[in-house]
């Protein structure tokens, strides 16, 4: 099986003669072969802007490492069933200093996933391999059907695994916007209370975070009556900012109940949502001075699939 692995780089070719390249080519050269060299990613092949299309037909690679997302666009045309990395070429690497750590840090772990995927398929077998190139041919919609049919599933296993996927923003970037793509679909069709429902369970999320508090209900003129969350800093301090999410009323229309939103700025579902997970971000960060993501980023979505 280790043999039929075979991972293509598609706008690079390595040289064998570093002394004939100019001072700044050979670093790029020695640090991206002591990158390849550090990650096992099975048969190595290379390929040029030009003949990309020839290398795919030849080999069928399960991976394709591109250093720009005009180039994965087009490779995700051409080939299907392949996972295609878009990692920074040898050249940006270096091309502000200030950066320089942070493209590295980004290349070491998308190579890493790559030879990740890689060893679990040869370890795990042919039926791996189909399992890995059915997902990675599946397109957004496909990720999105799949998505919803886990999350209505009589399966708790499925269902679980539905929301690691949609949670977790290291697995793959198209459930980002799936997370996104199914908070507007469920606030669309829900009805006044689903999303006083919805709203409560964002201002949920701001309290786990420690960054909020409910506080007494208010009641306007009209006898709407709201419930009212007031935010605070990390260390508890009020910060004087109160959100209010309408109690909705039998019978209530969700447009109607929409309009109530807009009397106290309260962001729909699908921006509430967003900011909930943004503000979570920015106190994990706060609070540890380091990236938030410290997941184990070679968990793989085929990996999740084939349970």
């Amino acid at each position: 099986m280790k043999e039929q692995m075979k991972t293509l780089i598609i706008s690079y070719e390595p040289t064998s003669d570093l002394a004939a390249l100019k001072p700044h080519d050979r670093r790029n050269a020695e640090y991206f072969s002591r990158l390849l060299a550090r990650h096992d990613l099975g048969e190595l092949h290379f390929a040029s802007r030009q003949s990309f299309r020839e290398k795919l037909d030849a080999l069928d690679p399960i991976v394709i490492i591109v250093f720009d997302s005009s180039t994965a666009g087009e490779v995700s045309k051409y080939k299907k069933g392949a996972f295609i990395y878009v990692a920074e070429s040898p050249s940006s690497v270096f091309y502000r200093k200030a950066e320089v750590e942070f493209r590295q840090q980004k290349n070491e772990k998308i190579f890493k996933e790559a030879a990740a995927l890689i060893r679990q398929i040869v370890d795990e077998g042919e039926e791996k391999l189909i399992v890995a190139r059915r997902y990675a041919a599946m397109s957004f919609q496909d990720k999105y059907d799949m998505v919803v049919q886990m999350l209505i599933s009589d399966r708790e296993d499925l269902r679980n695994i539905a929301h690691e996927l949609i949670s977790r923003n290291d697995i793959d970037p198209d459930f980002i916007w799936i997370r996104a793509k199914l908070v507007a679909d469920v606030w669309q069709s829900a009805d006044a209370k689903s999303r006083q429902e919805f709203l409560e369970a964002t201002m949920q999320g701001h309290i786990d975070n420690g960054l909020a508090h409910q506080i007494q209900d208010f009641t306007d003129a009209d006898g709407q009556v709201y419930r009212q969350f007031m935010f605070h800093d990390l260390h508890g301090e009020d910060v004087n900012e109160i959100r209010r999410v309408p109690v909705a009323k039998p019978d209530q229309g969700k447009y109607d109940y929409e309009t109530l939103l807009s009397k106290h700025e309260t962001p729909i579902g699908s921006r509430a949502d967003l900011e909930a997970g943004i503000w979570k971000k920015n106190r994990d960060s706060l609070a540890t001075d380091q990236p938030s993501d410290s997941s184990d980023s070679s968990i793989n979505p085929a990996e999740k699939l084939q349970k």
